[in-house]
């Protein structure tokens, strides 16, 4: 599969509209620069180019392309044939968009104008390491968003197409708030689907006169959205989607592309990436099963925690991109798993404090009940609401005066999930991660899937199933500010009990990741469920 395949796709779709006299646009979410070994080696140039080539009309440029660093960022945008977009992203010296980035484009084609504005998360430096976005600010997105789309639609904009790149669920938000908007491309939150494995594209949420679509999060799928429009009335008549999943033996090869990533490939070969470092005896996958457990999630972690002499490790959601095929692993291999640049680091938590530690809680998860960290050392159990209920380490019980020992990445560090209320003695260390599964994988091959780690209680919540929508406890995580302090002023009890972590700061980062209502969220994932909506309704009355 890969760009090859990707080429090939991408041509007969063009082609297939040109022939139809069709509109065709290509546009990509954001976090394009980076992600695969020939990505990283050549700091984006080899994306850039294949971009180049097949016709790109625009990217969103966000948290983990500047993983790159802004001057790279900067020199990939002078290379590129199209623009880099990110509205909200502006220099906190004077207040506006660096030059390499613009906040929209225009593109006109069949006689209709389109407007096409991308934006990212308001908080960026919490998703990549700070140094590297220092200088610049994200600001509030809905403001800057009503200015632009007023701006494109002045220059002549007949259909506005916003590629959202900020995070959770706050393209909801935007959807509701700013009018004029016709397709929403939500690049940063439906990522879950792809670690539950439900690669089905559902009709397109609407919200308003607005068709959202999520785009696929993946190395391994393109996403197409067909759409009628009718010029006489300015209106979407109908709009459709779908997933193409580019399987290698089964994608047909763009020989240009193919020709181009073989160069790049060889003048690798002296980087040693296809040096065997061991050997997998079977696939190991990172994405969840029947109990959330992650296998190769696990399988990092422990080497991260064995490495570190820790007495748990913990790694984010997004470090792991793809799983351990069975067979001799490579350097290659190692580097298209763990694509990103983060160090180690270490921090103890005294264990009266554990059930407060903000870390541990990204377990609970939001999307899918998905869980946002894999985990090595310590056995999590969650219960029906998805809160941790119970927590054993090195398989005892948590001793209230013992000092415990963790591993984590320096971008959980760097994003403030460390509560240095908890977390004590924090040190962020020179180790790669990446370095340290390759000498584990050289020191304990062959590799072979490890135990489990986390397990959910049963309770009254729905077996987990890959295909199902989130569970109601999810929304009751996702209220909005006005909701909670609604329940703080009535002086009814607020949930609370182990695991579940009240910290301000812990409760304003969910709060600000999921800001909707809890009705509304409820709706949105269980519209196949009527007895969620009831669910919704029973919470609101009882503690709001």
């Amino acid at each position: 599969g890969g760009y090859s395949a990707l080429a090939s796709y991408i041509r007969q779709a063009r082609s297939q509209a040109e022939r139809e006299r069709r509109v065709f646009i290509l546009v990509d979410g954001g976090n394009s620069l980076v992600g695969s070994a020939e990505a990283n080696f050549y700091k984006g140039a080899v994306s850039v180019e294949f971009m180049n080539r097949v016709g790109y009309d625009s990217i969103t440029v966000s948290n983990l392309d500047f993983s790159l660093g802004k001057k790279v960022v900067k020199e990939l945008a002078g290379q590129a044939r199209f623009p880099f977009l990110n509205a909200n992203l502006l220099e906190t010296a004077t207040g506006k968009n660096p030059p390499y980035i613009k906040p929209y484009t225009m593109v006109e084609a069949e006689g209709l104008k389109i407007g096409i504005v991308g934006y990212g998360q308001r908080n960026i430096s919490g998703w990549v390491d700070p140094d590297k976005v220092k200088g610049l600010k994200g600001v509030r997105i809905a403001p800057l968003l009503r200015k632009t789309i007023a701006e494109m639609t002045k220059a002549g904009a007949e259909l506005i197409i916003a590629v959202d790149h900020s995070a959770g669920n706050n393209y909801r938000e935007i959807a509701r708030s700013v009018d004029g908007i016709d397709i929403l491309i939500d690049g940063a939150s439906e990522w879950a689907s792809v670690y539950t494995k439900n690669f089905t594209l559902e009709e397109p949420t609407r919200i308003g006169g607005t068709y959202i679509f999520p785009e696929v999060d993946s190395h391994f799928a393109v996403g197409r959205i067909d759409l009628n429009y009718d010029k006489s009335s300015r209106k979407i008549e109908d709009a459709r989607g779908e997933r193409y999943f580019m399987i290698a033996g089964e994608s047909s090869d763009d020989p240009e592309i193919r020709a181009m990533v073989d160069d790049y490939a060889e003048r690798m070969a002296g980087n040693r990436l296809q040096e065997v470092i061991g050997r997998a005896t079977e696939d190991i996958s990172k994405d969840w099963d029947e109990n959330w457990n992650s296998p190769l999630g696990t399988l990092v972690c422990r080497a991260m925690r064995q490495y570190a002499h820790t007495d748990a490790a913990i790694e984010n959601l997004g470090a792991i991109r793809r799983y351990l095929k069975q067979g001799p692993i490579t350097l290659r291999d190692i580097h298209d798993i763990l694509p990103f640049d983060n160090k180690l680091v270490t921090f103890k938590v005294k264990g009266r404090y554990i059930y407060d530690c903000s870390l541990l809680q990204m377990l609970a998860g939001a999307v899918d009940r998905v869980p946002w960290i894999y985990i090595d050392g310590a056995r999590l159990d969650r219960g029906p609401d998805l809160r941790v209920k119970h927590i054993t380490i090195g398989g005892r019980e948590i001793e209230k005066n013992r000092v415990y020992t963790f591993a984590t990445n320096s971008y959980l560090y760097n994003s403030d999930y460390l509560d240095k209320r908890v977390c004590k003695d924090i040190q962020v260390r020179e180790e790669d991660i990446t370095d340290l599964v390759i000498d584990y994988i050289r020191n304990h091959s062959p590799i072979s899937p490890p135990e489990e780690e986390i397990r959910d209680q049963g309770g009254e919540m729905p077996p987990a199933k890959f295909t199902s929508p989130s569970p109601p406890a999810v929304a009751e995580s996702s209220s909005t500010v006005s909701s909670y302090n609604k329940v703080r002023r009535s002086g009814k009890p607020i949930p609370s009990g182990p695991g579940v972590y009240l910290n301000k700061q812990y409760r304003k980062k969910v709060l600000d990741f999921s800001r909707r209502t809890m009705v509304d969220a409820y709706r949105s994932v269980g519209r196949r469920d009527p007895r969620w909506d009831e669910a919704a309704i029973e919470y609101l009355e009882k503690f709001a």
